[in-house]
This record gives C-alpha cells, structure tokens and sequence, in this order.
C-alpha cells in the first residue's frame, strides 16, 4: 500500500513551511492566492486524500469513467464556496457520498466557486446532459441559491443562508442538528454554576450560526442573563470583511471594548474558538481558570488546543448517507416537496470548560 501523504511532505516538495502549507489546506491565515491554489495543485497531484480528486479554478471537469455510458446524467457536481480541507466535516461527507453514489453508476466532482462568481452572480457551466444532481457547501448567499435553481438541476444544501431575512430557500435542505446540542452544553455549564454566557460569530453568515445562537438566546428562559451583553455578533462582525482588519483582530478588538466579559465564551465553530483563545491570551487571561471557552464541529484541532476545546461534534458520515438519500429521491422524483433534514449531533467536553 502506498505511504500516505502528509501535509509535511507537499511542503517538502515546494520548498514552503509546514505552517503555510496548512494554512492553505485548511483555509485558514493569510496565504496569497497564487500560493494557495499552487500548493492545492500539489495536493492534487500527490493524490492528498480528497484533493485527489476537486477540480481547482481553470481545471475542466474530469471526464466519467469509461464504464458508465455518456448518455446517462452520471455526474454529481459539488459546489462550494471554499476548499474543503480535512478539518471541515464535509470532508468526511462528500468521502461517504462519493462511495455510495459511486456503486450506483455516479462520478462526483468539486467545483470551487471564486469570490467574484459569486457576487456576480455567475452560475457555473454544466453540461445537462451529464448532471444529475448539485450539493452546495458554504453557499451562504440567498441571491446566488435562488440563481441556482434556474438551472433545473436536483439541488440540495448542505447549511444555508440564514434564514430570519433570507425567506425559503425552495429547494432541499441537510443540515447539522443545531439547537439541542447547544442547549445541552448551556445547561451542562449551568450545572456547574456559569450564568454569564456569550456568543462569538457572526450569526447572519449562515442558517447553522444563527441556529447556535438562537439556542443559547433560548436559555434566557432557564435563568441567564442576556447573552447579548456578553456577545461578538450580529451584523457589526461582518466589519472585518471591509478591510478594516482580520477576522481575529476583530474578536481582539471587540474583547477589549466589552465592559464585562462573560464567564463562558460559545463560539459559533471550532476555527473561531481558536482565534478567541489566542486574544484571550494576549489579555493575560488563562483558560479554564478565568474565563471557559467552547466551540462547535469537533474539528481535528478541537482537540489540540491548549487547553483542549469543548465542542459540539459533527457526525459527517451520517450526513453523507443522507445526503445520497435525499439527492437521489430528488432525482427519481423531481416534483415532491421540499424537505429539511437534521442529523444528530453531540457535545464533547474538554478541558476549556473545565472537564
């Protein structure tokens, strides 16, 4: 069997750091593009898990194999608005979809959306006669969802935009069980005599963030204080994307000017965790002992921060099963009704809340 490769080995291969080479996988810190996409071809190329098979921008589809007949909607096109890394459960989810679909006639490509095609409202080029069905990930904008549906295709959303202005989405829906996870993490903390509670992310960049957040807004009635005295949020976070500084810079600025900080931070996922953490040091302040901090996703991070993260674990796999499921009930019958499907979800604690 072939050695697997390693994030250390592309960077071998490109003279690059470890560090950088993670960043762009992961999507996370800043890499310039021309260096991102160069290190992406390279994960490509050495066959990096499923890198191996996503078609990066000005790379034409992949062709079927021979064995399924080119008459036939054979292709199941992923879209997305930025590169799966292993860290997203998607990852895991599109493997799952990729093997199921697959036994069944199937090829699944990945096609990246670039920033400008998706505020010019630029649908992709797809061949009819091939696409059977599309599955969106970090497709956040309702504008461009709605334009999506014009090309007539199977659609199905994995996450969504959020919701309370966006109106239906009109077309399928997967989709993380959000709230009872969060509300059972908020009673644990409780439990264990922490009231003061806030919320870091920004809840209109998706369905899923704003879920979290409604449920932790939920347990106003179980005795906290109004999260939103404690909280980084709302359309005031969207700042950062402006220019105006990082996404970190941001929480670091937004810390500094709170006149009381909570006793718990939740963060809308693992990435934002981090970055809270790292500020939160910079303050001088230690977790768990002054302040408890928990994400959401259970990424591979989560638990290598310092102090382990608690989380909210995402079952990919499960999610992969059900999107087959639904996308190809959608396929055999076009006309039936919409449906919305929640997958399960379960805390993890660790030690950023003192477990």
């Amino acid at each position: 069997m072939a050695n697997r490769v390693t994030i250390q080995d592309i960077a071998d291969e490109l003279g690059l750091s470890r560090n950088t080479v993670s960043k762009a996988i992961n999507n996370a810190g800043l890499v310039s593009e021309a260096t991102k996409i160069n290190i992406l071809k390279k994960a490509k190329e050495m066959g990096y898990k499923q890198f191996s098979y996503i078609n990066l921008p000005g790379e034409a589809p992949a062709a079927p194999p021979a064995a399924v007949p080119a008459a036939k909607k054979s292709e199941i096109v992923v879209l997305t608005g930025r590169y799966i890394c292993e860290n997203h459960f998607a990852a895991s989810m599109i493997d799952c979809l990729q093997n199921e679909t697959a036994a069944l006639g199937y090829t699944t490509s990945i096609r990246k959306l670039l920033p400008e095609e998706l505020t010019g409202r630029r649908l992709p080029i797809l061949d009819p006669e091939r696409t059977a069905g599309l599955i969106c990930f970090e497709i956040f904008d309702m504008a461009y969802a709605q334009a999506l549906k014009s090309l007539n295709i199977p659609l199905l959303f994995a996450d969504a935009p959020t919701e309370i202005y966006s109106g239906r989405l009109g077309a399928d829906l997967l989709i993380m069980e959000n709230r009872t996870s969060v509300i059972e993490v908020i009673h644990h903390l409780m439990k264990k005599g922490k009231k003061k509670i806030g919320f870091v992310g920004d809840i209109h960049n998706c369905q899923s963030f704003f879920e979290r957040f409604e449920a932790l807004m939920s347990c106003i009635y179980c005795g906290i204080p109004n999260p939103l005295d404690y909280s980084i949020c709302g359309q005031r976070y969207l700042d950062f994307e402006n220019g105006i500084c990082s996404q970190q810079e941001f929480i670091g600025k937004s810390l500094r000017k709170m006149k009381e900080l909570p006793e718990v931070f939740f963060c809308a996922n693992d990435s934002i965790a981090e970055e809270l953490l790292q500020e939160l040091n910079k303050m001088g302040l230690s977790i768990p002992r002054d302040i408890w901090v928990a994400g959401f996703d259970d990424s591979l991070l989560s638990s290598h921060l310092n102090p382990p993260l608690t989380t909210v674990r995402i079952h990919g796999r499960e999610m992969g099963f059900a999107a087959t499921h639904i996308l190809l009930s959608r396929i055999q019958y076009p006309d039936s009704k919409y449906q919305t499907c929640y997958i399960d979800s379960e805390p993890v604690y660790r030690a950023s809340t003192g477990d």
